[in-house]
């Protein structure tokens, strides 16, 4: 019996797997039947899930410093994320690099027809609206330059809508800080296709704007703190096996 390393690519990830050349006829020594079923269990994050659900995210001001909290706690076996954050031409590319570099998920500013993959955050750009669709079994990132929504492009409302109709249950809406309405028809749309919803605290919120209107528009299934908010998309991809389950 004897190993080798071999460097495999793996959703975008170079992951080194050590291979163990068995003789026929032998066995594998109990210790490292062990090992291997361990590894097994563990192998899954590194593979590109794309149906165990999306996490669509909203934000204005003080979004910045929100989406810094929340995105800076997840692992990378965190659902895909897209994220519509009022900002202007030319700061989202800085801003994603720069959240690229101190989180553990991969962050890239959105770009048309980019494969939403699992432990990855789509930023919209700065003046676009970001939209998710479905390509065969995959689904996508999609820029277009139609005018602005409830006063914004990119506009929350966008993608939240677009979340609803394509994701449907299998999403999770969240709504942070930041003035205006934007946001809440969409987060709406997404509660009545079964998705969750969820909105960040009165307490936790620089502006409680942006939540307080989809509250009030029934489009909030919870108020969380940011911290909460965290724990809810770590836990997205169980609830979304076991809801697939029934």
């Amino acid at each position: 019996m004897s190993k080798v390393d071999l460097l495999v690519n793996l959703g975008g990830r170079l992951v080194i797997i050590q291979a163990i050349l068995v003789q026929p006829g032998s066995a594998l020594p109990p210790s490292l039947c062990s090992g291997l079923i361990s590894s097994l269990e563990t192998f899954p994050q590194y593979l590109p899930d794309l149906q165990e659900g999306v996490m669509a995210n909203g934000a204005s001001t003080g979004g910045v410093e929100a989406l810094w909290h929340v995105i800076g706690r997840l692992p990378p076996s965190a659902p895909g994320i897209l994220i519509s954050q009022h900002m202007p031409p030319g700061f989202t590319v800085s801003f994603a690099r720069r959240m690229n570099e101190q989180c553990a998920v991969t962050v890239t500013e959105a770009t048309d027809g980019a494969p939403i993959r699992r432990g990855h955050v789509y930023i919209a750009p700065g003046s676009r609206h970001l939209e998710i669709r479905q390509r065969g079994k995959e689904y996508v990132c999609r820029l277009h330059d139609d005018a602005p929504v409830s006063g914004h492009r990119p506009s929350v409302d966008v993608l939240f809508r677009s979340v609803a109709e394509v994701v449907g249950a299998d999403s999770l809406g969240i709504i942070l800080t930041g003035m205006g309405r934007d946001g809440a028809s969409g987060l709406l749309a997404m509660r009545q296709r079964g998705a969750r919803t969820l909105g960040q605290s009165e307490a936790s919120c620089v502006i409680y704007g942006m939540p307080r209107v989809a509250k009030e528009f029934g489009a909030v299934e919870s108020e969380m703190s940011l911290d909460r908010i965290a724990e809810e998309i770590v836990r997205m991809p169980a609830r979304s096996r076991a809801a697939a389950a029934h």
